[in-house]
């Protein structure tokens, strides 16, 4: 059984989802989706950071590089967040990370370098 970064951290410091959850400010079900592997998009940075802040380890203890992005929308901490505005709007998504981005782009900014 293939268990993610956080959740062998998590079972050994006895947190509940809900309690790291509530110490990150990141949802649960997000937390949930992660540890499940069940995400066809990376994580954003900072929703990353706020998990690895409650686990008190290093950004780079839970996730691979390749595993995040600093585009898409972080927790409910705030911050910068991606967002496409009315008139760009489209079903038009990264093939590489399958962020939604801007028409006029074939992939996301983040992919491109």
């Amino acid at each position: 059984m293939f268990l993610h970064k956080i959740e062998i951290r998590r079972r050994q410091l006895d947190l509940e989802i809900s309690e790291v959850a509530r110490l990150s400010d990141v949802a649960p079900g997000t937390i949930r989706s992660i540890e499940r592997g069940g995400r066809t998009y990376k994580v954003n940075r900072e929703t990353a950071e706020g998990i690895a802040h409650a686990l008190g380890v290093a950004i780079g203890d839970l996730f691979d590089e390749t595993e995040l992005s600093d585009l898409g929308r972080p927790g409910a901490r705030g911050g910068t967040t991606f967002a496409l505005s009315s008139r760009q709007r489209a079903d038009v998504v990264c093939g590489s990370c399958h962020l939604a981005i801007p028409i006029a782009h074939s992939t996301c900014l983040e992919c491109v370098a």
